[in-house]
């Protein structure tokens, strides 16, 4: 049954889809649109029903939390609470590291010990150390002549005022003074302190969102008075090529619920008892494959909005891109790699995920790719143990052995998943579900923080933003039309 089948007529939409699977390579495999009577009226009536439930659990979920947060009556007030900083910990050390090593501001490495990695010893430095930051926040100017020795003096400044304690969250980053101080981030260059520290706020807003910490959130909300964290909502850093705005916290979230739920409405494609074979398989289509890439990559690393979908699907980050669909002297002939292909964007198809095991079937043109798998899928426990065993018998101490992992991204949490190629398999039925409901959470709290920056969210756009992406129709026949008001500055889809 589908997540919410009680509230969502999933049934609306999936008499409306059909799986289709060829073995021509100019129609991929897709779920594609029927073309049916009363199309528009019904997928809206599918749209309206699934926002109104959105909202519903909104409401609920803000009835448990505080009737009103004002703005901090100091700026060392404290807004992230001990246990709230503990459980954001370990997520915004990904942040941390990937901004050390991306960025020249940030010079060496960043390694913590176990204890502050893991937040079981938070930070307790007080002060603002040796930059030039008053006690309200403000950012004051410095001199940078433009020369080597001006950007260097620059970045030992922010080292030293930022972050100079070494902690993963430094105890001024969890205060309102923080959260109230005003930079400016038209620049958004990695060389750009303010839009460097920027991008740490959201991130510890979206790590926020992701543990749950709706009180935090709030608070942070309250307090924030520019730039505010509703022009944040989708942030594009250009630069890096990466998106690190809150938005792609219930964004990549909704992509991976519609996709888990469409393919669970086809039981053809994913039940053997059902008709499902190997070349007649969800994970053939551009539905999934486009999904989990999408999900699952970290290219620049800076989105954390990801390590959730990351963890379930067993994907560790910075995978080679391969294509299954595609034969690959068909590869060869377009002048591209045969074995690792990145971005085949001249077919429509990414796909990093295809390598399944023998009991229960290969997807087609995915065989003998075991290497390929071992490649792909993150390390399940009995490898980091063999690791760490290895590590060990050469004279490590354990706390040195933990920064390695820590570093290597190879941290002992193991895979969700029973079958981790196969999210609907039937073993992995209770982690599937826990995690469309973890998904449907995320939907929930990003509303929440909307509301509370004075924000909607549209609903109807974000979920008709992914289906016109995902789904498929014959000979890419139109089913939709984009349009803008330039009076209101909305944008929305028409069904045709």
């Amino acid at each position: 049954m589908a997540h919410q089948a009680h509230n969502i007529p999933w049934t609306v939409l999936s008499s409306h889809l059909k799986p289709v699977f060829t073995s021509k390579p100019h129609v991929p495999a897709n779920f594609y649109l029927r073309f049916q009577p009363q199309q528009a009226k019904q997928l809206n009536y599918f749209l309206a029903k699934f926002a109104a439930n959105i909202e519903s659990h909104t409401t609920t979920e803000r009835a448990k939390l505080a009737d009103e947060y004002l703005p901090p009556a100091h700026p060392d007030e404290l807004l992230i609470s001990d246990e709230a900083a503990r459980r954001i910990t370990p997520v915004l050390l990904q942040l941390r590291q990937h901004m050390w090593r991306s960025s020249p501001l940030f010079g060496e490495t960043y390694c913590p010990s176990p204890q502050v990695a893991s937040g079981a010893v938070l930070c307790q430095h007080n002060g603002n150390g040796d930059g030039d930051v008053d006690a309200g926040g403000e950012e004051k100017d410095g001199d940078d002549d433009g020369d080597d020795d001006g950007y260097s003096r620059r970045r030992d400044d922010v080292n030293r005022r930022e972050f100079g304690c070494g902690c993963v969250l430094p105890l001024r980053h969890r205060k309102a003074a923080f959260f109230t101080v005003k930079v400016r981030h038209e620049n958004r260059w990695p060389d750009d302190e303010a839009a460097l520290l920027e991008q740490w706020k959201v991130g510890i807003v979206k790590a926020l969102l992701l543990c749950g910490e709706m009180d935090a959130v709030l608070r942070a909300c309250a307090a924030d008075q520019g730039p505010d964290l509703a022009d944040w909502k989708e942030t594009w850093y250009r630069a890096m090529d990466d998106e690190v705005g809150w938005g792609s916290v219930f964004s990549l979230a909704l992509d991976a619920y519609l996709t888990l739920n469409i393919a669970h409405l086809f039981p053809s494609t994913w039940d053997p008892a059902s008709g499902r074979t190997p070349a007649h398989d969800y994970r053939n289509t551009q539905l999934y494959q486009g999904t989990v890439y999408d999900v699952t990559s970290n290219i620049c690393g800076t989105d954390i909005a990801g390590l959730p979908h990351r963890r379930f699907f067993g994907i560790a980050a910075h995978e080679s891109l391969w294509s299954p669909d595609w034969p690959r002297e068909v590869f060869s002939r377009q002048g591209l790699p045969t074995a690792t292909v990145p971005f085949p964007v001249f077919m429509g198809v990414k796909s990093r995920y295809m390598a399944l095991d023998q009991e229960h079937g290969e997807v087609e043109n995915a065989k003998n790719n075991k290497d390929r798998e071992k490649r792909i899928l993150a390390p399940g426990l009995e490898v980091i143990n063999i690791v760490g065993r290895m590590l060990y018998s050469k004279g490590l101490p354990l706390e040195l052995i933990r920064m390695v992992l820590v570093y290597a991204d190879l941290e002992p949490r193991g895979r969700l998943l029973s079958m981790p190629t196969n999210p609907l398999h039937k073993d992995n039925r209770v982690e599937l579900s826990k995690y469309l409901g973890y998904c449907w959470q995320l939907f929930v709290r990003c509303n929440v923080m909307a509301k509370a920056l004075g924000m909607d969210i549209d609903w109807h756009y974000e979920i008709m933003t992914i289906l016109t992406k995902r789904l498929g129709t014959a000979g890419r026949r139109r089913w939709w039309e984009h349009e803008y008001d330039e009076e209101t500055g909305q944008a929305s889809y028409v069904i045709l």
